[in-house]
């Protein structure tokens, strides 16, 4: 109230914008001098709140939508479409600057299906999950030798994940890379009460001059022993 006073300020009154169930922002009025509420002017601009909370709906709608369209609706992560797109740039990138390194791992659960089939989906969702959380954790601490970068990490399908290194000095990074991640799934993944052991197989393809996003996806694919036909 004091710094109101202080700038003039006698009357106030504010309405909220009501997006769904969330307040989207708050329509504040002052006046530098005092007055006494007036009915029609307070219910025309609780009209103009709700039709504006309505907007704000339409464009949270929207955007979940974009956002829904290109993320994996399990992990939240990026999706195969997201992952080529920002691959795509990264290499348009490289092409730019000759100094640029990139790389893509692909990494294979190798018996997500096993669970899957034999503890049942949830099981399976959860243990996707937990990969997706530790490879990420991966991403996050890199292990002792490899910096921080731009990473992206997507989920491709089922038990299929990619990942993109940019930013790299030199191909040791990225087999380091791998090992660390390696060594985090290595770990016993806790499933109800259960510990389940879940190994992968990982691709590791490193960019050349003028190559497209998708067959650089191949190249990884084939070097964890998968089919690329199958993408």
């Amino acid at each position: 109230q004091r710094p109101a006073a202080a700038s003039g300020l006698r009357a106030a009154f504010a309405f909220p914008v009501i997006a769904g169930t969330e307040v989207a922002a708050v329509l504040e009025f002052f006046h530098t001098e005092a007055a006494e509420p007036e009915p029609g002017l307070l219910s025309l601009l609780a009209f103009v709140g709700v039709q504006l909370g309505r907007v704000a709906e339409r464009q949270q709608a929207r955007d979940r939508a974009i956002h829904d369209a290109f993320h994996d609706s399990l992990t939240r992560l990026p999706n195969r479409s997201l992952f080529l797109d920002r691959l795509n740039r990264a290499l348009l990138r490289c092409q730019l600057d000759d100094n640029r390194r990139l790389a893509v791992l692909f990494v294979d659960a190798d018996r997500f299906k096993v669970v899957n089939d034999s503890l049942g989906h949830l099981a399976g969702d959860s243990l996707i999950r937990q990969i997706a959380e530790r490879l990420g954790q991966a991403l996050q601490s890199g292990g002792d030798s490899r910096k921080a970068g731009p990473h992206t990490l997507a989920r491709l399908g089922s038990d299929e994940f990619a990942i993109l290194l940019e930013d790299l000095d030199d191909a040791a990074e990225a087999v380091q890379a791998a090992e660390h991640i390696l060594q985090l799934l290595r770990q016993p993944f806790a499933i109800g009460s259960q510990d389940v052991y879940c190994s992968a197989s990982i691709g590791i393809a490193l960019a050349s001059e003028h190559q497209a996003a998708a067959e650089l996806l191949r190249d990884a694919y084939r070097r964890a022993g998968i089919d690329p036909r199958t993408i």
